[in-house]
């Protein structure tokens, strides 16, 4: 990994513009994609990246052996983050956490996972045939929301399971939940169990790596003039630390969910502490979970995305969002029907923390899905998502200051509003579900096992003692509340009603109609 400490050193040509010049050279394209870098009208339309959408000829590389312009991209980015080695995704987080679980673990072997993890590594556990055992994060009473793990927890359960082999734990959650990474990376360490961090919405927290560190000092005066704050005011170290400096040893970030990058882009990082042989075996596996055509729109777009973050204009920006953020966040906790909820709020003490950029609001006496409606119809503001009786906002650093007076004008007159009965009239349907993690099933069989059994269809409500042969989640997150090989429960059921009552969008059952389930042949009723 070259050592360096400017962007310009790291990077020594851009992709992107690489890309362009290429796009306008006379070379006749005898080569894939079909579309020769040509747009027709009526058929093709002119402003989509034709001409840059090659393959791999001369002179541009190959994802899966770089050793020449996305070599150093990759390493360049390697030294901004500080990790021995990233990895370059163009199918998501998805292609990562596959990999990552698929290097930690054996076929057989024991994980254990937050309960709360993406489909994805489900996934990942029922290909690679692994034995789960559930971390479950802790729930805030008052709020109902997932609140981080306890790193007690986790100890509890590596000192009672030595059989496990590798741990998996989401941190940043949906919300913005952090966990104490730190913490965890300790006790997995002391029994040389790689941990691995889906930080899939956590790629704007703050590294350490050498060019953030050259950058980060010399602009944090300009960034403070930026954002008319007082110097003392404003860190370099903007948000919570990255999971890639606090002891992970693989970390998996989408940099489109909250950084400038196209949609479907993602990294993988081997960090410092990682043993040589999980390196090694995380980047094998993502030339088997990628594929073999990767889109060099989206690489560049991942070049171009971390060149912004490890340029002097970027670090700066970034600071500045940090500030509008703390500013936003602590004018909507003025509101007096409005609330913005903190689930970490109550927790910091044991590590946890919020993230800045995630925006969690409820309206008094309206459900989430009528808050949803009103923010997107009413005022033209497109959220995230909403969940029972709240709405979920994704913030991100190219934010214009306009859209922040939008969304603050809107829920002034909301409040307003509400206090004149205008709105929230209704009572929410439902028990206002906010959170994503079912209660404990009982585990029949591993969700490989569940796979491999005969199956029969059922009443999804008349499915209490059978055993799931089918994931149940409500998308977005993506995170199961039914899996395989799990015993559905009364608890369970009506966990899932709720969140049918309040308007969530349950996925992965077979028959769209949603109601009826495939469970494992002999189970429950007959």
């Amino acid at each position: 990994m070259p050592v360096v400490g400017r962007p310009d050193e790291g990077w020594r040509r851009s992709l992107y513009e690489r890309l362009c010049s290429y796009g306008e050279e006379d070379y006749a394209p005898f080569h894939m994609p079909g579309h020769k870098r040509q747009a027709r009208p009526g058929i093709l339309p002119e402003g989509l990246p034709w001409k840059i959408d090659i393959t791999e000829i001369d002179g541009f590389d190959n994802l899966h052996h770089a050793e020449g312009i996305l070599k150093e991209s990759m390493d360049a980015a390697a030294c901004f983050y500080g990790v021995k080695r990233t990895l370059y995704s163009v199918g998501g987080s998805t292609a990562g956490l596959l990999s990552a679980v698929f290097a930690a673990a054996k076929p057989g072997e024991t994980i254990l996972m937050g309960r709360n993890c993406h489909k994805s590594v489900y996934h990942a556990v029922m290909l690679r045939n692994l034995c789960p055992l559930y971390l479950y994060p802790q729930i805030d009473q008052e709020t109902g929301l997932d609140c981080g793990y306890q790193s007690a927890d986790l100890e509890k359960l590596l000192t009672e399971n030595p059989q496990i082999r590798a741990v998996v734990v989401t941190s940043p959650t949906y919300e913005g939940v952090i966990s104490d990474i730190a913490a965890m990376a300790t006790s997995a360490r002391r029994r040389g169990i790689p941990l691995i961090v889906d930080e899939a919405h956590g790629a704007h927290l703050t590294v350490r790596g050498q060019m953030a560190k050259g950058i980060c000092a010399q602009t944090a005066q300009t960034a403070s003039e930026d954002a008319r704050m007082p110097a003392k005011e404003v860190s370099a170290e903007a948000f919570v630390p990255s999971a890639v400096a606090l002891g992970a040893d693989l970390v998996i970030q989408s940099v489109h969910k909250t950084l400038p990058s196209l949609t479907q882009t993602a990294l993988l990082h081997i960090c410092m502490g990682a043993p040589d042989w999980l390196g090694e075996a995380a980047a094998r596996y993502m030339g088997m979970f990628q594929t073999s055509s990767p889109s060099y729109v989206l690489l560049a777009s991942i070049d171009a995305c971390i060149r912004y973050l490890a340029s002097p204009q970027g670090i700066r920006e970034r600071i500045g969002y940090a500030v509008r953020l703390r500013r936003l966040r602590e004018r909507l906790r003025g509101f007096r029907h409005i609330r913005l909820l903190e689930p970490a709020a109550g927790h910091r003490g044991e590590g946890i923390r919020q993230d800045d950029s995630k925006v969690l609001l409820s309206a008094e006496g309206m459900g989430g899905k009528e808050f949803y409606e009103l923010l997107r119809v009413g005022y033209r503001l497109q959220p995230e998502m909403c969940a029972g009786d709240s709405v979920l906002l994704m913030t991100s650093l190219f934010d214009s200051p306009e859209m922040y007076d939008r969304l603050e004008r809107a829920l002034i007159e909301i409040d307003a509003g509400i206090a004149q009965k205008k709105f929230g009239a209704k009572p929410p349907k439902g028990e206002g579900i906010r959170r994503f993690v079912c209660p404990p099933g009982r585990a029949a069989c591993t969700p490989a096992q569940a796979e491999g059994l005969p199956a029969k269809t059922v009443r999804l409500w008349q499915s209490e003692g059978c055993i799931s042969a089918e994931y149940v989640y409500v998308y977005p997150p993506g995170i199961p509340l039914l899996v395989p090989g799990e015993e559905i429960s009364q608890e369970a059921l009506s966990f899932l009603r709720q969140a049918v009552e309040n308007g969530l969008n349950l996925q992965g059952l077979q028959d769209l109609s949603k109601e009826r389930i495939r469970v494992c042949a002999g189970s429950g009723m007959s």
